[in-house]
């Protein structure tokens, strides 16, 4: 929480156009976060490290932390707002992660699937 909200003091300052995904989340979200949860998060959802990405892209899909309004939940004293942007609320299966979403969807599949195989040639002219 400390790493959070010094990060939210010190955005006033502006990073560099070119900044890399990494750099962003760490003015935005301090060590703390990142390290635990945003860095290993995003690594594994874009199958590449922050490090590898531009910033540029992130403003319109990642919600900035409002200090004040951490602590207020923090503290009881309110509810988090859900109005930010397209990512505000999210549907996450209770069980099996994000690998249950595909399960699930593979079940509604007929037999044409297969998982576990090499992949050889693809004919879309020829898919069912």
């Amino acid at each position: 929480m400390h790493d959070l909200l010094l990060a939210c003091q010190r955005r006033e300052q502006q990073l560099p156009a070119d900044t890399d995904f990494a750099t962003w989340l760490q003015g935005m979200y301090g060590s703390g976060l990142v390290e635990r949860f945003a860095g290993p998060d995003n690594s594994k959802v874009w199958a590449m490290t922050p490090e590898q990405m531009a910033s540029s892209w992130v403003t319109e899909r990642v919600a900035p932390a409002d200090a004040g309004e951490l602590l207020a939940a923090l503290a009881g004293a309110a509810q988090p707002a859900r109005g930010w942007g397209p990512n505000a609320t999210f549907a996450f299966p209770t069980r099996g992660g994000t690998g249950e979403i595909w399960r699930r969807l593979a079940a509604r599949l007929d037999a044409h699937q297969r998982t576990g195989a090499r992949v050889i040639a693809v004919d879309p002219a020829g898919a069912p």
